[in-house]
């Protein structure tokens, strides 16, 4: 039976496209500042969050 979503995310919408252009970005842009709390704020970097908040106030970038 064919189907068809409807309402369905684009997929430069999805949250994993954005997190991968986060990191293109930031390689080719280092002082983007956007999108490298983009790049923290990811739970899988909850355990590094404060050794890079205090990596990015030695370095003037907050």
């Amino acid at each position: 039976m064919p189907y068809r979503v409807l309402g369905g995310l684009r997929f430069t919408d999805r949250k994993e496209v954005k997190d991968v252009l986060a990191y293109l970005c930031l390689i080719n842009n280092p002082s983007n500042n956007v999108r490298l709390m983009r790049i923290i704020n990811e739970p899988a970097l909850s355990r590094r969050r404060s050794v890079l908040a205090i990596r990015l106030s030695t370095l003037c970038l907050v």
